[in-house]
């Protein structure tokens, strides 16, 4: 191993630490390379901003410029074994791929890479799962993404029982119909140690599996989960998530179109479990404004920073859109003082809602609202004001004022 491999392995093994990186960074500059030092250093920095965020958008342009010329010379290197790839804190972090380059490939993609994440491109059920589960490179591999699933009941079975891919963080398994079965199998083989990230999304999970999956030893690392698009999913899998001891961890939680209901956003925002959640998507869900009264009075939500209560535009009827009591409930919440993105499109708001909004003052951390699709036009005057108001966000659905 050569002293750049040796720099990799390092960040490899605390990939979510910077202090590989910028020794790494040091290293360059002393050897002569210090473009590439100069952008880790960069990157590291503009990392640090929130997704969004005015800072991030006044670095923006330069990051473009400097990533062109690095991205050049990654692909360079990369392009034969990968479909393309994402730059994330200086380092190639995640890789698309067909099986093919998969299977002929993934070990000197790691080797010369941070690598994170692998997206499987294509489907997954002509990947040869022999040579696959062979390659000595897995126990490297953090998370793995299938893009169109995993139906196939043997090929699962596999995957399930790889004593190989037990050093795996994240999986992403969408539209692989995964039943509460398959969740017990996925959770009780060798495959899934210990996730931090869990993405189950467009799935066949209901009531029961996710009470399985709240109530296994296995999530107590849990950071990040997707059950997004189970529309089984109702108030009684809200309960055993807002019960479960094993979800201290967790910071995202997406359930949107789930079954959820005021009652059900009650009692898992009353959950002291949650305390540590930083987002929350509701997207297409019947949650009104009586069920936001209760995310907004809660103190378990006062590290929130990414509320969605969008509405789904196609047969969305106006009275199931949110009021401008939401908007009220949020700018007067000091629990709400940390939101920094709100997704707010597809509701029947009007410039009352948005002068809640401007008169707020625990919302001096946001970074973006969206309040596209609205069913109402904003005047000139409100959508001025707001733009006074949030001078460094990004409002998005407010159009351009005129006169």
């Amino acid at each position: 191993m050569n002293e750049i491999d040796a720099f990799l392995a390092a960040i490899r093994a605390d990939i979510d630490d910077d202090t590989a990186r910028l020794v790494f960074a040091d290293w360059l500059q002393e050897h002569g390379h210090d473009a590439q030092a100069e952008f880790i250093r960069f990157d590291c920095h503009y990392s640090g901003f929130a997704p969004g965020s005015w800072e991030r958008r006044q670095l923006r342009e330069r990051r473009r410029a400097m990533l062109e010329g690095h991205i050049r010379t990654w692909n360079r290197a990369l392009r034969p074994h990968i479909a393309n790839c994402k730059v994330i804190r200086g380092f190639v972090e995640i890789v698309r791929m067909s099986e093919e380059q998969c299977l002929e490939s993934l070990g000197e993609v790691i080797r010369n890479t941070a690598l994170r994440r692998v997206v499987i491109s294509s489907r997954i059920g002509v990947l040869d799962w022999e040579r696959f589960l062979a390659n000595p490179a897995l126990p490297e591999l953090r998370e793995f993404f299938l893009d169109r699933g995993l139906s196939d009941q043997t090929l699962f079975d596999r995957f399930c029982a790889a004593p190989m891919l037990r050093n795996l963080e994240g999986i992403s398994l969408a539209s692989s119909d995964i039943t509460r079965e398959r969740l017990e199998r996925l959770l009780s083989g060798e495959a899934l140690q210990s996730p931090i990230r869990l993405a189950l999304w467009l799935n066949r999970l209901d009531d029961e599996a996710i009470e399985f999956l709240a109530d296994s030893p296995r999530v107590r690392r849990l950071r990040f989960l997707n059950l997004g698009g189970n529309e089984q999913l109702t108030d009684r899998a809200i309960s055993a998530l807002a019960q479960s001891p094993n979800l201290r961890k967790l910071e995202t939680l997406l359930l949107w179109r789930s079954k959820i209901t005021n009652d059900g956003l009650k009692e898992l925002v009353a959950s002291p479990n949650l305390d540590n959640l930083h987002e929350l998507n509701l997207l297409s869900t019947s949650v009104s404004d009586k069920g936001v009264e209760h995310l907004a009075s809660s103190p378990h939500l006062s590290n929130l920073e990414v509320l969605y209560l969008t509405r789904d535009g196609s047969g969305t009827s106006d009275s199931s859109r949110l009021s401008d009591k939401t908007l009220k409930l949020i700018a007067r919440s000091p629990h709400m003082q940390n939101l920094q993105r709100l997704q707010f499109d597809g509701n029947r708001f009007t410039d009352r809602g948005l002068r809640h909004l401007i008169d707020s003052p625990y919302l001096q951390n946001v970074t973006a609202i969206n309040l596209s699709q609205n069913t109402n036009r904003f005047s000139v005057k409100a959508r001025k004001a707001m733009r006074k108001r949030f001078p460094h966000a990004l409002l998005i659905g407010l159009g351009r004022p005129h006169g």
